[in-house]
């Protein structure tokens, strides 16, 4: 009898099986403008996709709008190049964006959990949206984008190894990490976004931190436009770190405008206009390398700040350190004088340091200078500390 009852059981085990698996099983939907695949147009294969399914998407070029609102994988089978979805134009995708207003969208992830991979999204106009993802757990890699890429809402999203001509993001609930793309236009966070901005290349207009956004700058390579920063992090509750990352030109490196905590360290900036601005700004700007900055190597206006072993070679200036007159309302007030200790500044044409109205602290800082170590203007009373000065040149 107990024989029996096992047998039986496990033949009732065995009948379920195959129904749990099939449960789990997730199809692949092959799509090509040819008519050889299973559908012709992505937005049916997206229609008829069950949750979790794969599609499959062949080359050619796809004149579609996409709305996608379930979990799915979207993947371009070759090069992303030969892969494209270009905007509907007869039939926009209007989709409303904060705080104002619309803008068309070619591909909207709705609240949805999507890989995007190995496509070219294209449309033929400025300021469209190539991809908005809005809510949902979600990566882009391995896409071409010729416009805007926004994130909102509480997505959490991953793009990477991309071209993405701009890409935003606003909060406050969502988090992104931007790795490896290449970024023609700009990279600007918002509304209390969050993320880490790693190892990408951003080219002509800057990476933007602002409205209580709090972000990782970590390891890019910027080459800004001639009236351009690199990186600028503005107003009272918005923060950054940015560390080991490279500019090359452009007006200045890094400025950081009424932000609140942030550190400035290990940058490499060559021949900008100005390296790294901080304006009464709680900040550690430390160990960066400026090179032929063409006026001042760091500007440390207001207080609140520490500027400690840099290297500074070239330009007019080293260090100017200087009051400010007034600050925008709700943000702290900074008493301490700003901190310029263990710098090394060489062959600067005119001065070292300059102290400006201000209490800086100097000391420990190695000093070579074409006209003399220090220039002091206006009502200026710093702590000048041992220094070592030295002969231009030395």
């Amino acid at each position: 009898m107990t024989s029996r009852r096992l047998i039986v059981v496990a033949l009732a085990a065995t009948l379920v099986l195959p129904a749990t698996a099939a449960a789990e099983a997730t199809a692949t939907h092959e799509v090509a403008a040819d008519g050889s695949g299973d559908y012709e147009t992505i937005s049916a294969a997206i229609e008829a996709a069950a949750d979790g399914d794969t599609i499959l998407i062949s080359p050619g070029t796809y004149v579609e709008n996409l709305h996608l609102d379930k979990p799915l994988t979207l993947t371009g089978d070759g090069a992303r190049e030969d892969i494209v979805i270009l905007q509907d134009e007869t039939e926009p995708q209007y989709v409303a964006m904060e705080p104002d207003g619309t803008s068309v969208v070619t591909v909207y992830v709705d609240d949805a959990n999507v890989t995007i991979e190995r496509i070219s999204i294209m449309d033929e106009h400025d300021l469209y949206t190539s991809i908005l993802l809005d809510g949902g757990t979600s990566t882009v890699r391995d896409v071409y984008a010729n416009d805007f890429i926004g994130v909102r809402g509480d997505a959490n999203v991953t793009i990477e190894d991309s071209y993405v001509e701009r890409l935003g993001t606003w909060g406050p609930d969502n988090y992104t990490h931007a790795t490896g793309n290449e970024i023609r236009d700009h990279f600007f966070a918002s509304e209390g976004s969050r993320g880490r901005f790693e190892g990408n290349t951003v080219i002509d207009r800057p990476v933007v931190i602002e409205s209580g956004s709090e972000f990782e700058i970590v390891d890019n390579t910027m080459t800004p436009l001639p009236n351009e920063p690199g990186v600028v992090v503005v107003d009272h509750a918005s923060r950054a770190t940015i560390t080991g990352n490279e500019v090359e030109g452009g007006f200045a490196g890094v400025i950081l405008e009424f932000a609140s905590e942030s550190l400035v360290e290990g940058n490499v900036i060559r021949g900008a206009e100005l390296g790294v601005l901080s304006f009464e700004t709680p900040s550690t700007i430390a160990g960066n390398s400026i090179t032929d900055a063409i006026e001042v190597g760091i500007v440390a206006a207001g207080n609140g700040m520490t500027v400690s072993g840099n290297d500074i070679r070239g330009g007019r200036l080293g260090i100017h350190a200087h009051a400010i007159d007034g600050r925008p309302p709700g943000g702290p007030v900074l008493d301490a004088p700003p901190r310029l200790i263990d710098n090394t500044i060489a062959d600067v044409s005119h001065f070292g340091f300059v102290i400006e109205d201000s209490d800086a602290s100097v000391e420990r800082n190695t000093v070579c200078a074409g006209r003399d170590a220090f220039q002091f203007v206006g009502d200026s009373s710093p702590a000048i500390g041992m220094n070592d000065i030295c002969e231009m040149g030395e």
